[in-house]
């Protein structure tokens, strides 16, 4: 009969090395996510910049007034440099400004975070 612990290994795909090839397991999960990050970055880098162009030109043809208008058209200007931000800025660039909003804002950011959560855990349950 075999060892529960021999089988736990062989199932996590290393034997008696132990933990040798967890590291480079990590790394390669890394990788593959940053991968898929840059990705998925480009496609909503190239979604916002496509929202902002459609906004502005239609801009003129809204109802409202001209205060919806100039509502309307900062809008698309801060979609257009979201964008700019998603495609020039690299992830540990993206991160760092992150930890700094949240420090110049720790309440409003709890308060994010919590609604994220609660969202993602609502989805992940249904």
């Amino acid at each position: 009969m075999a060892n529960p612990a021999d089988t736990a290994r062989s199932t996590m795909g290393y034997g008696t090395e132990g933990t040798a090839g967890i590291g480079d397991r990590i790394t390669d999960a890394a990788s593959t996510a940053a991968t898929t990050f840059e990705e998925g970055r480009a496609a909503a880098a190239d979604s916002l910049k496509s929202a902002a162009h459609y906004i502005g030109d239609k801009v003129g043809s809204l109802p409202g007034g001209e205060s919806v208008q100039r509502t309307a058209s900062a809008a698309a200007d801060t979609m257009a440099a979201s964008a700019e931000y998603l495609r020039d800025t690299d992830l540990s660039r993206m991160a760092t400004d992150v930890e700094a909003l949240v420090k110049r804002n720790p309440g409003p950011s709890l308060v994010v975070a919590g609604v994220l959560g609660f969202l993602v855990g609502r989805s992940l349950s249904r």
